[in-house]
């Protein structure tokens, strides 16, 4: 008997102290809710700390309105530089697939004598035809590069041998083209294959 009032006394207890957890939480809770309530109810009482208030509102709207202006302007940047690539560079494969055309054209003409009678009506042709052919792809906005007595310029030109600077030429500059190279829209779709020029040895640069 005593065992279970002991029993009923200790959950009496437990009982109690869990009662008076949960109304200590629902108060902090209450407090909680209660401030900004109060902080508003305080604000609409001062008519200058309600236009504080308005102000700092709509200063942080419009930095808001200039921040999501300024992500789409953005957006719309770069979505409308993506369909111009495409546009410009939609036919940078096919250009490709010419290029072996053109290069076989252009030698042709090179191993033809015109002044052969029996040869300069053949020559004549292949010579119209490369020309057709270069005012069709000049048109949509290629450009060939031929840059013999040019500096050398990595970006559109492939060096395939450097010699010594020959009498009369420039040190680093393109003393002959094995293939010519080609541009599409200022992108370079295929460099020249060149012979350079040796540049300055580096003391004699100093």
């Amino acid at each position: 008997m005593t065992e279970q009032t002991e029993n009923t006394a200790a959950n009496a207890e437990d009982v109690e102290k869990n009662t008076e957890d949960i109304n200590q939480e629902n108060a902090a809770e209450t407090a909680e809710n209660e401030a900004p309530a109060q902080e508003a109810q305080d604000v609409t009482k001062d008519p200058e700390a309600l236009t504080i208030v308005i102000q700092d509102l709509n200063k942080k709207l419009k930095e808001a309105d200039l921040r999501t202006a300024a992500e789409v302007d953005n957006m719309r940047k770069r979505k409308d530089k993506e369909i111009d690539d495409a546009k410009k560079y939609a036919i940078s494969k096919f250009a490709g697939d010419l290029l072996p055309v053109i290069d076989a054209l252009e030698k042709a003409l090179s191993t033809i004598n015109p002044e052969d009678e029996a040869f300069k009506n053949i020559h004549e042709g292949i010579n119209l035809t490369l020309k057709s052919m270069m005012a069709t792809i000049t048109k949509y906005g290629m450009e060939q590069l031929d840059p013999v007595d040019q500096p050398f310029d990595p970006n559109t030109q492939h060096a395939v041998q450097m010699i010594d600077v020959p009498e009369g030429k420039k040190p680093n500059t393109v003393l002959h083209v094995i293939q010519k190279g080609y541009n599409l829209n200022g992108r370079n779709i295929r460099p020249a294959m060149v012979i350079v020029a040796k540049p300055e040895p580096l003391d004699e640069k100093v």
